[in-house]
Parts: C-alpha cells; sequence; structure tokens
C-alpha cells in the first residue's frame, strides 16, 4: 500500500471547504482542511507531508499569500 497523497483546502468559507474535500477525496487521497490561515500554517509546518494546498486569498489571521510567504521565509519546501 503507498502513502496516500496529501491535500489541504484552506478555506474561511465551510461550504467550499466541504465541497472542495468531497471533490478531491479519494482512495489514494487524504484531504485536510483549515478555516483559517493560522490553522493551514500550523497544518503545513506540523511535520507530514502535505503535497497539494489549495489556499483562499481572504482568510482570517492570514491570508493564503501570507501563508505562502511564510512558508518560504520557514524554507520549507514549496513547489512552484
Amino acid at each position: 500500500m503507498t502513502n496516500p497523497l496529501r491535500i489541504l483546502i484552506a478555506d474561511d468559507d465551510a461550504s467550499v471547504r466541504q465541497g472542495a474535500s468531497e471533490l478531491l477525496a479519494g482512495e489514494s487521497r487524504e484531504v485536510l482542511e483549515a478555516d483559517s490561515g493560522d490553522q493551514a500554517l500550523h497544518i503545513l509546518c506540523g511535520g507530514g507531508a502535505v503535497h497539494l494546498a489549495v489556499l483562499d486569498f481572504h482568510m482570517p489571521g492570514r491570508t493564503g499569500l501570507e501563508v505562502f510567504e511564510e512558508l518560504r521565509r520557514a524554507q520549507l519546501e514549496v513547489p512552484t
């Protein structure tokens, strides 16, 4: 058995998170959800690979762009 592809959906709108999660969930995919930029950053920096992150631009705490910038500052591997 291979490790599942881990996908993070970060959006403060619960219906958007749920819809995206349902669309992306599958046998070989694990979908994680965050309702704020701060929670997304916590998940991304908490260990365990996240292979794809979909970040809403406007979220409480930190925006998607601020999360991305913080990952860059921390020198975490971010695909470009």
